[in-house]
């Protein structure tokens, strides 16, 4: 369970994040994506997992073509894990095509 007030420890009432809240997950638009993801670079935050949403009102419906795993990547490459994530993370969210999914972010330190 997220803690509204904490997000993997950050403030995100500090930063103005996230677009909306349904339940207890904090989803994304597009620009706050970007925004979220240049503050893990700032910040090590690695990006574990990034998962897309149609949201109806206060429901959500994971939206297949939206999901993008980072694990393997992290076994991988441990060394440049945080930089490559976040750089792919950066690409696939951008270049997603339709600007109403909202993301969900897994990050790591």
């Amino acid at each position: 369970m997220v803690n509204k007030d904490k997000f993997y420890g950050i403030s995100l009432d500090e930063i103005g994040l996230p677009t909306r809240w349904i339940g207890n997950v904090p989803l994304f638009n597009q620009d706050d994506c970007m925004r979220l993801i240049s503050y893990c670079e700032k910040n090590d935050f690695g990006i574990l997992g990034v998962e897309g949403f149609n949201v109806t009102g206060s429901s959500r419906t994971p939206n297949m073509e939206a999901i993008i795993d980072f694990s393997e990547l992290m076994k991988l490459d441990k060394i440049h894990f945080k930089e490559k994530s976040a750089s792919i993370a950066r690409d696939f969210v951008s270049n997603f095509d339709d600007s109403s999914v909202e993301f969900e972010f897994v990050l790591i330190r």
